[in-house]
């Protein structure tokens, strides 16, 4: 009776042996599905690593289109650069502009000048002339003062003596009159 016991004992201890080599391959297993499971774990963050790689796709592709767009500011920046020169250059322009309108009135009134130039040359010549003839005037007006008066001095004394004479003869004829 023993020997069925240890026999069924034999056959429990082998299937016990067989149910722990088992479970030793299970072990092994286990320790598989962990492996998997960590590396299930690493796939899921691995997920979200490419879900941040096509965010950073994405990303990129902007940064190209603002790679474009920063070439268009450096263009629109040496754009401005010119603008500003052609504006510096509008005000020289608008300070020109003043410049030959100063320019056009200061040449207006040098033609101004030059026909007053001519005037006051004219007027020079004139009062010379007239200085000249003044002093002709001057020298032939005392000669002909001279003539004049001894002429007026002439005729004073004609007439004077005329008078004279007159005075004279109704003196005398007072005279008669107051004898008779």
């Amino acid at each position: 009776m023993l020997e069925p016991t240890l026999r069924q004992i034999l056959d429990e201890l082998k299937e016990v042996r067989s149910d722990v080599s088992e479970l030793k391959s299970m072990r092994s297993d286990v320790n598989e599905l962990k492996e998997m499971r960590a590396d299930f774990s690493e796939l899921k963050s691995m997920r979200s690593d490419v879900s941040e790689l096509k965010e950073m796709r994405a990303d990129f592709s902007e940064l190209k289109s603002m790679r474009s767009d920063v070439n268009e500011l450096k263009e629109m920046r040496s754009d401005v650069s010119e603008l500003k020169t052609i504006r510096a250059d509008v005000s020289e322009l608008k300070e020109m502009r003043n410049d030959v309108k100063e320019l056009k009135t200061m040449q207006a009134d040098i033609h101004e000048l030059k026909e007053m130039r001519v005037d006051i040359s004219e007027l020079k010549h004139g009062q010379k002339r007239l200085e000249s003839s003044l002093e002709s005037f001057q020298k032939n007006l005392i000669q002909s003062l001279g003539l004049y008066t001894d002429k007026i001095i002439d005729h004073f004394d004609v007439k004077t003596d005329v008078l004279n004479k007159r005075i004279y003869n109704v003196e005398v004829e007072m005279e008669q009159l107051k004898r008779q």
